[in-house]
């Protein structure tokens, strides 16, 4: 009996310690090449009350959704102290990828709280670290006090990057407010906040700003933000003040509310913007300017701002023009613009005109319609102009065809019938299927031997169909997606993908078209 109770004690020690000591993350170990694994809520709630894991390094595996968390102050490295007055407080110093994935619906209510965001302090320690890349939060509400940004309230920017983040959502606070960071402040040649946007609305107070409340010092280069602004000093639809940073390839749009220093882009700036735009509505009262409210002109080249759409006539810097013009490939060719498919003015291929807006994109722009929940609407009769550059996706053919980076579209069918779905692709092998409203295949093509891709589609009323564009490998390119009554072209194709075209593959087409029901 002795033995068999140390042994029992034994086992409960074990057991014991198994579930009360045993914590952690999804898997790995927290070095660069072996990072903690966030997998889910826990996880990220592990990583936020873990301070000692603040120098670690991190990736995400899934997208995360926060509902029903409710926070009072940042989730990561929370500290109300006052940075900047000298006691350094808690920092970030780690890394994080995203890789792609996001984070849903982060609530902070932290009226009095300062250093706001899904992390409060973010500093770089050493090369690698005081990172953030590949990471989206959608339908974020975050409220604080100062240094207030869904993504980052405040960082210290030694060495700090911030690349491919996005916020979409409200963001509310007092001084240095931003979409995605509140104050970025510091900075030297390893820092950046390049390829990020912000589709948010933002009030405060003092610096307020779509996507940076205040760019103290850093590069912002390749973002853009499409935001209602709403503060009453140094407001920009981009950032409220720029102050020894600098600005490169960036827009801003929607609209700029503030009293004093308002601008469509930047509302006082002291140093550098270079090939930026604005097409925000801007309204204000003392130093107010459709692309600048108040600065040095001298510091302002190759940018412009749309006179009709700010109802501003004036600016600290940059060149207004109409709409009509703004929307002129040639105004920015002339401005050594770096754009898609041209050499003459660079290779990094970093602008091209959007199909939707009319404007100048930035090539890597998000796509929400590369997944079926996000499809955007096509009607009988029409052709849309898109592109799948950018998009992601799985290959979900029913033949595992290997194409990816898709985009998608809808079709509501009115009248019962046949349709045929036309995609006309510019530079790359593009593929076409339709799906029902649950997600199935229901007919799938590939080209006219590296041309067009068709399908004819039997569809019924009262029925929506989901039209997915994509290509072969992960091939991406331009398109236009047409969408007509009636059989009007007949299929070509290799249906079952076996090397020749014969009555097997008429045999698929007819199954999904001729066959009445």
């Amino acid at each position: 009996m002795k033995i068999e109770r140390v042994f029992l004690s034994f086992v409960f020690v074990v057991v014991f310690c198994f579930s009360s000591c045993v914590f952690g993350y999804s898997d790995g170990a927290g070095t660069f090449g072996d990072p903690y694994q966030i997998a889910n809520k826990a996880d990220l709630l592990e990583l936020a009350g873990t301070v000692g894991d603040y120098g670690k390094f991190f990736v995400l595996t899934a997208d995360i959704d926060l509902e029903g968390e409710f926070f009072d102050k940042a989730v990561i490295a929370a500290d109300t102290n006052n940075v900047e007055t000298g006691f350094q407080g808690t920092w970030f110093e780690g890394a994080i990828d995203g890789q792609g994935f996001v984070i849903r619906n982060l609530t902070i209510y932290g009226c009095n709280s300062d250093y706001v965001g899904l992390i409060g302090n973010l500093n770089g320690s050493n090369i690698g670290l005081g990172l953030v890349k590949n990471l989206v939060l959608e339908n974020a509400d975050v409220t604080g006090k100062d240094n207030v940004g869904g993504l980052v309230g405040l960082t210290r920017n030694w060495a700090v990057w911030i690349e491919n983040c996005g916020v979409i959502g409200v963001i509310d606070g007092e001084d240095n407010v931003g979409g995605l960071v509140g104050y970025n402040s510091g900075g030297n040649a390893s820092s950046a906040i390049e390829r990020c946007f912000a589709e948010v609305s933002v009030l405060g107070d003092d610096h307020v700003g779509g996507l940076v409340g205040c760019n103290w010092e850093g590069p912002i280069k390749n973002s853009y933000a499409i935001a209602t602004v709403d503060g009453e000093w140094c407001v920009g639809g981009l950032t409220g003040r720029n102050f020894s940073g600098s600005i490169t390839n960036c827009y801003a749009g929607g609209e700029v509310i503030g009293l004093e220093r308002v601008g469509g882009l930047v509302g006082e700036n002291e140093n550098m913007i270079d090939r930026a735009y604005s097409t925000a509505d801007v309204n204000g009262i003392n130093w107010v300017g459709g692309l600048v409210g108040n600065g040095n002109s001298a510091n302002v080249t190759r940018s412009f701002w749309d006179m009709e759409t700010s109802h501003q006539i004036l600016s600290a810097g940059g060149v207004g023009l109409s709409t009509v013009l703004m929307k002129d490939i040639n105004i920015y060719l002339t401005a050594e613009w770096d754009f898609v498919g041209e050499t003459e003015n660079g290779t990094e291929d970093i602008w091209e005109m959007s199909v939707d807006s009319g404007y100048p994109a930035l090539w890597w722009e998000p796509l929400f319609n590369d997944r079926m929940s996000g499809a955007g609407e096509i009607m009988v009769g029409d052709v849309i102009s898109g592109s799948s550059v950018g998009a992601g996706g799985d290959d979900i053919t029913l033949m595992g065809y290997e194409d990816w980076a898709d985009v998608w579209f809808y079709f509501d069918c009115n009248e019962t019938g046949k349709y045929t779905v036309g995609v006309e692709p510019n530079g790359f092998d593009s593929t076409v299927a339709v799906f029902d409203e649950a997600g199935v295949e229901i007919i799938f093509n590939d080209d006219f031997f590296g041309g067009k891709s068709v399908v004819i589609l039997k569809a019924s009323a009262g029925r929506k169909y989901y039209i997915r564009i994509a290509g072969y490998d992960g091939q991406t390119g331009l398109f236009d997606l047409s969408l007509q009554d009636g059989a009007i072209q007949v299929i070509q194709g290799d249906l079952n993908y076996d090397g020749f075209v014969d009555l097997v593959d008429f045999a698929i087409m007819a199954e999904s078209w001729l066959v009445d029901e």
